[in-house]
């Protein structure tokens, strides 16, 4: 990846743009039980082995120490393994939520 030049990648069970100091991920990488909330990385939740889980948006801004989470039943999309649509409504929220600044 170029220092500037943003990169965009997918797969059939992820997607995501990567960006200088930043990115946006999108699929099973990151992912909660709907049984507990429990946060999970691929994994499946210590109390609920065979809980179905929610696959996860996340963001990575500059200047922003922790991560950003949006879980698939909070984006507003239809099917969660339609991972670039998810990606682009996460991506979505981002921008309706966050004043972004420009730096030139």
């Amino acid at each position: 990846m170029s220092v500037n030049k943003p990169d965009f990648y997918y797969a059939s069970d992820y997607a995501g743009l990567t960006f200088k100091d930043g990115g946006f991920y999108y699929g099973y990488e990151h992912n909660i039980c709907q049984e507990c909330g429990n946060k999970n990385n691929g994994e499946s939740c210590e109390n609920h082995v065979d809980a179905d889980r929610y696959w996860c948006f996340t963001a990575k801004l500059p200047n922003i120490e922790k991560m950003i989470v949006i879980p698939f039943n909070f984006l507003g999309t239809k099917d969660m393994f339609d991972v670039v649509a998810n990606l682009n409504m996460g991506i979505g929220w981002i921008l309706a939520k966050y004043n972004l600044v420009l730096h030139t």
